[in-house]
């Protein structure tokens, strides 16, 4: 009887001992697994920022400062903008001041938007990396737009966004900037701290005159009707040069547009 009950004991006790090492080592396993999981999420977050990261969740260090500068030491002064005045010049003859004036067409516009109290930010809160991503915070893009003061809209809510965070304005900004058009009629020009008085157009060269502001803003729209662009399926955009001058002849800048757009 007592080896009877001694045997038993044995039994339960291997039991209790097979069922508690399996325990440690089902959540040893699980441990592991959870680990293995966690190093695979940071690699893709680390791998692939667009898969695993909210828009508007802030860039890690290292994406921060290639937003702000590049991998190695360089100067960069060309953009796309200067690139294509370049290429236009190159290409092409450029009147003179005085032939567009005399010989070129006044063109009709109607202002879209204007504020003059609006004072053009230092650093916007939309160029930090917490907003969407970190999408309008490139340093080299944020001084290509410091630089200038005229811009060509052709239209759409992609280039609308990028000029409209790019300039500066903010979600918060409660008056209009620009306006909604149909891209194959109209296109705008948006123009900071100057406040535009005529536009005259010869050829593929447009004058935009206008009096220097020290703040504010204005959007004016465009009709292709009102110009000598043919918006058919036969006519082919092009690049256009937009000349901004003052009223006394002084050349402010140069900035290109590709019309009509179709």
């Amino acid at each position: 009887m007592i080896k009877k009950l001694k045997n038993t004991w044995i039994i339960i006790g291997t039991i209790i001992f097979v069922f508690s090492l399996t325990v440690v080592v089902f959540i040893s396993i699980q441990n592991n697994l959870i680990d293995v999981s966690q190093d695979v999420s940071q690699k893709v977050i680390h791998n692939n920022t667009d898969t695993l990261v909210s828009p508007r969740d802030p860039l890690t260090s290292e994406q921060q400062n290639h937003s702000i500068e590049s991998e190695k030491p360089t100067t960069i002064t060309d953009d796309w903008q200067r690139e294509s005045v370049t290429q236009f010049l190159e290409q092409n003859e450029l009147h003179s001041l005085q032939n567009i004036s005399t010989l070129g067409q006044r063109i009709s516009f109607e202002i879209t938007s204007e504020d003059n109290s609006w004072v053009r930010p230092v650093y916007s809160e939309n160029w930090h990396s917490s907003f969407m991503g970190g999408k309008y915070s490139n340093i080299t893009h944020l001084i290509s737009y410091a630089q200038r003061n005229v811009f060509i809209y052709h239209g759409g809510l992609s280039e609308g966004a990028g000029l409209y965070y790019h300039l500066g304005f903010t979600e918060n900004w409660g008056k209009p900037v620009g306006s909604s058009f149909n891209s194959a009629e109209s296109f705008e020009i948006w123009s900071i701290s100057r406040k535009v008085k005529e536009i005259i157009k010869l050829d593929d060269q447009w004058l935009v005159l206008v009096e220097p502001q020290l703040q504010g803003y204005q959007t004016l729209k465009i009709n292709y009707k009102d110009t000598d662009i043919k918006t058919d399926q036969t006519s082919e955009p092009r690049v256009m040069i937009f000349r901004v001058i003052t009223p006394d002849g002084y050349e402010l800048e140069r900035t290109v547009g590709i019309l009509p757009v179709q």
